[in-house]
């Protein structure tokens, strides 16, 4: 009897199901191209919403040449206490100066500062664009001087939005807000 039941669990362990895997791979491969073909792509296909400008094109000459007269105002977040600061005295990321208490505000126009540090001179601000407005000739291109305002990222955003008035005092229209220079080392 034990004999009988050895030579059942043989017969019963040596038996595999032998089930043939490739039409079924086949249906599957078939059913996948016949969806793939049957699927309509159509989602806002061929519509790109874009506006170009409106000087240039296929019957335009040349390029608009690069504006040399523009003013680039400088928000700078420097460390307090340095009457004359440098490329070193600049707080550029916020793990310098967590806080905000070792840095201060340091206001630039075209590389000449206006004001101290920790005291911008705002109406000094007003007459460099007055004056830059006032030799600057409007072109075909630009019609306005194109004033730029830019900020670190340390820079209390209060003084984006002084920086940003005193600009619209001066009666500006062509502002643009920018990121700082990386300097070429």
């Amino acid at each position: 009897m034990s004999g009988e039941t050895h030579i059942l669990r043989r017969e019963v362990m040596e038996e595999r199901p032998d089930l043939p895997l490739t039409p079924m791979i086949d249906i599957i491969f078939q059913l996948l191209i016949f969806f793939m073909f049957a699927l309509k792509f159509s989602g806002g296909e061929g519509w790109l919403y874009a506006r170009f400008p409106t000087n240039m094109g296929p019957n335009y000459e040349h390029t608009p040449p690069l504006s040399i007269h523009r003013v680039r105002v400088k928000l700078l977040w420097v460390r307090k206490g340095v009457a004359q600061p440098t490329w070193s005295d600049l707080i550029r990321q916020p793990y310098q100066d967590p806080s905000g208490d070792r840095g201060c505000i340091y206001l630039k126009v075209d590389r000449t500062p206006c004001g101290v540090p920790g005291k911008p001179d705002w109406r000094k601000l007003l007459q460099r664009i007055g004056v830059a407005k006032s030799r600057f000739r409007p072109t075909r291109h630009f019609r306005s001087l194109p004033v730029i305002i830019e900020a670190y990222k340390m820079v209390p955003f209060k003084y984006v939005i002084y920086a940003l008035n005193t600009v619209l005092k001066a009666g500006i229209t062509h502002i643009t807000l920018a990121a700082p220079e990386i300097p070429i080392r």
